[in-house]
């Protein structure tokens, strides 16, 4: 078996940043697409032409009002982009791969280490990679302060596009304008 290794992008230590993305409860569906550059994929052990991506994970601050088994999803892409062109500026969807559909619990009043075991293990190709999550339309949504961590990173502006909305649903292959963030 090949070795595993576990990248961080960003300190979870010295999170200062906390944000209703990649997936927003707070509407009743969003999508966000968020680039990870490979110089950060690459900072402490090369995650290299050809490796496999087999999880991810995410720290989320949930408040315990938003029920177990909500319906996730995630993309991946190899890309070039270093940010998006726009508030229209979504990576096209025939440039990812469904590598997870399923639920998470989010029931939780802690602080959450969100481990996303993928479906189909990513091929990544050395260059940036992009991950986009979809909140499908639920017919509820939930308080504004269920946030997720970030650490801002001002060196790459525009690196995250992100789309809530309670009446339109949010699909990947037409989804409308977003918001940008760094």
């Amino acid at each position: 078996n090949p070795p595993v290794f576990d990248v961080t992008v960003g300190n979870p230590a010295s999170t200062v940043m906390t944000v209703r993305y990649p997936a927003n409860f707070n509407f009743k569906n969003s999508l966000t697409q968020s680039i990870y550059m490979a110089s950060e994929l690459n900072t402490v052990y090369p995650l290299a032409p050809g490796n496999s991506i087999t999880n991810v994970k995410y720290y989320v601050n949930p408040t315990g009002v938003i029920p177990a088994d909500k319906p996730l999803k995630m993309w991946m892409a190899n890309t070039d982009s270093t940010t998006f062109a726009g508030t229209n500026g979504w990576l096209p969807i025939d440039q990812f791969t469904l590598v997870w559909d399923g639920t998470v619990d989010l029931s939780s009043t802690e602080t959450t280490e969100l481990l996303i075991m993928l479906d189909t293990p990513f091929a990544y190709q050395g260059q940036n990679l992009v991950i986009m999550v979809q909140r499908p339309m639920d017919e509820n949504y939930y308080q504004n302060n269920n946030l997720w961590n970030c650490t801002d990173t001002a060196a790459f502006p525009n690196r995250t596009l992100h789309r809530e909305s309670d009446n339109d649903t949010l699909e990947p292959n037409a989804p409308g304008a977003g918001t940008l963030a760094s």
